[in-house]
């Protein structure tokens, strides 16, 4: 409660529930288990997509992380979780460890009672045949090998109930991006106040980084940057400025203005659908990857407008660089500019045709390498 309360301070619409059986909930604890909670989390999922929520995180504690885990690893609409001190291997539960018994034993035994002692007072749980299996049945391992969107996993090293070496290994298994902070001295319930204001304050920071920043783009600007200097390396070939006169660089520039125009409400609308769809995790990555070159694609063909703009601007103001153009004044001071302006213009539109090539084959490759016989100009021969 004090996390939801945390967040709810610093901006975050939390809601807070008990799974059906526990707490306020209706229902008995003796017919709970891990993936009857999953199925809970999942219907409280629903409830809110179904009046046009977005589900930015789960957080989950112990049990509840481990449920987490389960739901994410099959629900796309999940796009970030945290989980504090989880069982990874519900067969190291106390039911079982301190029963001496096997599971299957205890499993032909059920229903039965698992006893704790919390507070000083003696707390009598039952125990149902369908939680045992369960324990049994499940691999929490093989669901985190199977997510892949930003983990965050907060444990206490003093962790009595679970032991920190299973966040350790989970931790191992996750898929990029992750993160594991291990909370020195404290327990499983954080339960002195200086722990849990360390625990709220990782959540709080793994929130905002992993909403933020571990989004992780597929290329760092930086290489687009590079690209572009490397590209525009290339245009020094250009001795003499592109013979394009006054209305040619007009009908230029306004065919590259409505590309770019075009471009920026595609990517627009490419992203609204990305928030509201509920594509697999690797569909929803491939497309968001297709979206990231077009921004960049776009950025370019921006910068060839630029330069395009530039150019006309000069003609409007300087008929010097007509004569520049027919090749009539090649000692013009002015010559320069437009030939640095035009090489920048040829730099962007490369820069920008050979990206768009890249999100084509990048899209469709697989599609055009695989099946060749669906192109219109080839026939298949049986």
């Amino acid at each position: 409660m004090a996390l939801c309360q945390a967040l709810n301070s610093k901006g975050f619409n939390c809601f807070s529930f008990d799974f059906s059986g526990c707490g306020k909930s209706e229902g008995t604890f003796g017919d709970s288990s891990y993936t009857k909670q999953a199925d809970d989390l999942g219907s409280v999922i629903d409830y809110f997509y179904e009046r046009s929520y977005r589900i930015k995180s789960v957080i989950g504690h112990s049990m509840g992380g481990t449920v987490t885990i389960l739901q994410a690893a099959r629900d796309p609409r999940v796009e970030f979780i945290v989980v504090v001190s989880p069982r990874i291997f519900p067969l190291n539960h106390s039911i079982v460890k301190k029963s001496g018994k096997s599971i299957d034993e205890l499993i032909k035994l059920a229903p039965i009672t698992h006893s704790l002692f919390e507070d000083g007072t003696e707390w009598h749980y039952p125990i149902s045949r369908r939680y045992l299996e369960d324990i049994k049945a499940i691999h929490v391992l093989d669901a985190i090998r199977r997510i892949e969107i930003p983990f965050l996993i907060v444990h206490g090293t003093e962790d009595k109930v679970v032991n920190i070496k299973e966040s350790r290994r989970a931790f191992e298994m996750a898929n990029e991006p992750k993160k594991l902070i291990e909370i020195k001295g404290a327990d499983h319930a954080f339960s002195n106040s200086q722990d849990e204001r360390k625990m709220i304050r990782s959540v709080l920071r793994g929130l905002k980084r992993g909403l933020k920043k571990w989004n992780i783009e597929p290329i760092p600007i930086l290489v687009f940057l590079v690209f572009f200097v490397f590209i525009s390396c290339l245009t020094l070939w250009l001795k003499d400025p592109l013979r394009l006169n006054y209305e040619q660089s007009w009908v230029v520039f306004a065919l590259f203005s409505v590309l770019s125009l075009q471009y920026v409400e595609f990517s627009n609308r490419l992203k609204k659908l990305f928030r509201e769809s509920g594509l697999q995790t690797q569909r929803k990555r491939k497309a968001e990857r297709a979206a990231f070159y077009l921004q960049w694609t776009n950025l370019y063909f921006i910068l060839t407008v630029a330069a395009l703009g530039a150019r006309i601007g000069g003609l409007s103001f300087y008929p010097e660089w007509q004569e520049c153009i027919r090749g009539l004044s090649n000692d013009s001071p002015l010559r320069d500019v437009l030939l640095w302006s035009d090489r920048v213009t040829v730099a962007s539109f490369i820069a920008g045709t050979f990206l768009r090539l890249v999100v084509f084959f990048d899209s469709y490759g697989r599609d055009l390498i695989e099946h060749p016989w669906q192109w219109p100009f080839i026939s298949r021969k049986d």
